[in-house]
């Protein structure tokens, strides 16, 4: 059992030439795979996306008023008193540039008596913010055309509150009638497109 014949002569027994063919088909599925593994294929696709910021642009008042109260003739009075503010207007934008003016409708007016604009005045007094305050410690005189306050930088523009402080004053002509006077104050947020 144990021996082989010989099937060719001077030649090759069987066992061993089926060895030799089970072997050489190994080595040839295996370098089959190989090359298969080797190459590769690829796919791809592409998506868009998008997204729509929507635009911030908003502007409040802490107060609606500015009361003086009772003033003698001649009399100079800040409100709300010589340190402070009064009004804080709120600004939020995602955009610059933006800025605000002030004006006033008409001179304060007690029936048919007037104390000229020219008595009466604002200043912005401090922000949050970092753009540029237009006539910075100084009190300007009201006017019926609007007059720039604030100037928005970029640092003004992540959606976050900016705050604008305003002071004001009066001054009582020597001559005045006796009176309440009033005007309205108009503060306009412009952002430029």
């Amino acid at each position: 059992m144990g021996e082989t014949k010989k099937n060719f002569k001077g030649g090759y027994r069987m066992k061993n030439f089926g060895k030799l063919i089970a072997g050489i088909g190994v080595v040839s599925l295996a370098l089959v795979n190989g090359a298969r593994d080797a190459q590769s294929l690829t796919a791809s696709t592409t998506a868009s996306a998008s997204a729509t910021i929507n635009t911030v642009f908003t502007l409040s008042l802490g107060s609606s008023s500015v009361a003086f109260g009772a003033l003698n003739v001649g009399q100079t009075k800040e409100f709300p008193g010589s340190t402070g503010y009064h009004h804080t207007l709120t600004v939020n934008s995602n955009q610059t540039p933006w800025y605000v003016k002030v004006s006033v409708t008409g001179s304060l007016a007690s029936g048919a008596d007037t104390i000229s604009n020219t008595n009466f005045y604002w200043i912005l007094d401090s922000t949050n913010g970092t753009g540029t305050i237009a006539n910075l410690g100084t009190y300007t005189a009201f006017t019926t055309s609007p007059v720039l306050t604030y100037t928005a930088s970029t640092g003004d523009t992540g959606g976050q509150d900016i705050d604008l402080r305003y002071r004001y004053q009066l001054v009582d002509p020597s001559d005045q009638e006796a009176g309440t006077y009033t005007a309205t104050i108009t503060y306009e947020l412009t952002q430029i497109l």
